[in-house]
């Protein structure tokens, strides 16, 4: 949820140029598919539920006008045919990333069909329900984390990951299923980048989707300070910094950094300020300010250096929460005094190191207690400690 302080909180904005006009339910659209409900949307343009006409199936289309120029030089059609491509690629991989089947053009218009997915963004989750546990965040970011490292396997940097470009769905099994949306504007390995995407397109055309130096692109409260400055180079790890602010967000319902103004919200960027986690869920342990302290580290070589590692650390916060709330166990029942006569008590058993009944509960319920601190321990090491597999 936007704080009063989040500059970048929806507002209402003037109408895009992107935004195709007159649009409505029964339109068909390249003469296959016929729109049957607007499901949203935004300055890139509009997403409505249509119908495959010849295969009787129900469809998402996302509709722009395909002649409009983006500041990086890129078009409305040249971004479709970038997401078609990505997107098509990877969610035969995974199926943590929206499925595309086809894409086109139909007059001025540009479209691209996706699967149709029911469900809610984890914007709109987050709204509905305000900050969530931890228990409830951590299988979101483990699968987000998922769908990301297949991509980063391909060489390709999303760039604009946030709760509004994720969706989650349920599986077959009724199951919380995540998948990442909008590869748009995602930054392509060089030897995909040179590639033409499609019958009438050129390699010029398809490069202008690399990073240009000193342009922005994404969007600002998510961005790495690698990403805010500009810099041609950045790779993966620009993502998995998005995702360390997707987990502070949906646990808190704010932003690490903030800034009365986009300057200075890059200023507090470029210092790696961020506000502690605690001083907002005071009641999550230590450990998971430590967490963000560790995924927002001003140095890149600090930071997690995978979305793999990420979620493989993030995991192991939950089971030192659940931790947190043990108790010491009740002190063991007080031991009666022993008889001054040297005659024993009729039936007692007495033997040489056995301890009275009394201190066996004792002793159980100390050594289980020092079981789980170690446990506890142990992630708390390898929060500190974690490598990458070896390659």
């Amino acid at each position: 949820m936007p704080s009063e302080n989040d500059p970048f909180a929806a507002a209402p904005a003037p109408r895009s140029a992107s935004l195709p006009p007159g649009l409505c339910a029964g339109m068909r659209v390249a003469g296959k598919y016929e729109l049957t409900r607007k499901l949203g949307s935004g300055a890139m343009g509009e997403v409505w539920a249509a119908k495959h006409l010849s295969l009787d199936e129900e469809v998402a289309i996302k509709l722009v006008m395909r002649d409009v120029a983006h500041e990086d030089g890129t078009t409305a059609e040249s971004r479709f045919r970038l997401e078609a491509r990505v997107a098509a690629s990877l969610s035969r991989k995974t199926r943590h990333i929206v499925g595309v089947t086809d894409h086109g053009e139909d007059g001025p218009l540009a479209y691209l069909v996706m699967e149709l997915l029911e469900g809610e963004s984890l914007d709109a989750r987050l709204a509905r329900t305000g900050p969530l546990p931890l228990a409830k965040v951590v299988p979101l970011v483990s699968q987000i984390a998922r769908g990301l490292s297949v991509a980063h396997a391909d060489g390709i940097v999303h760039r604009d990951l946030k709760p509004s470009n994720v969706f989650v769905t349920k599986d077959e099994d009724g199951k919380a299923l995540v998948k990442i949306l909008d590869f748009g504007i995602a930054k392509l390995r060089a030897s995909m980048r040179a590639m033409p995407v499609a019958a009438n397109s050129s390699v010029a055309e398809a490069a202008a989707h690399a990073t240009l130096h000193g342009f922005l692109l994404g969007t600002p409260a998510f961005m790495s300070p690698e990403q805010g400055k500009g810099r041609a180079n950045i790779d993966h790890r620009a993502d998995v910094w998005a995702l360390g602010v997707i987990a502070y967000h949906l646990l808190t319902g704010e932003y690490p950094f903030e800034g009365e103004t986009f300057e200075e919200l890059l200023q507090r960027l470029s210092r790696a300020r961020h506000v502690p986690i605690r001083d907002r869920r005071p009641d999550l342990p230590e450990i998971v300010g430590d967490f963000f302290a560790r995924a927002f580290a001003p140095a890149l070589d600090q930071r997690f250096r995978s979305a793999a590692t990420f979620a493989s650390a993030f995991e192991q916060l939950e089971p030192l929460a659940a931790n947190r709330a043990l108790s010491l166990p009740p002190p063991p029942p007080a031991i009666k005094p022993a008889s001054s006569s040297p005659a024993l008590e009729t039936g007692s058993v007495v033997a040489a190191g056995v301890p009275p009944r009394g201190r066996v509960w004792g002793l159980l319920a100390g050594g289980a207690l020092v079981a789980t601190v170690l446990a506890g321990t142990a992630a708390l090491v390898s929060v500190y400690l974690e490598r990458e597999p070896a390659s």
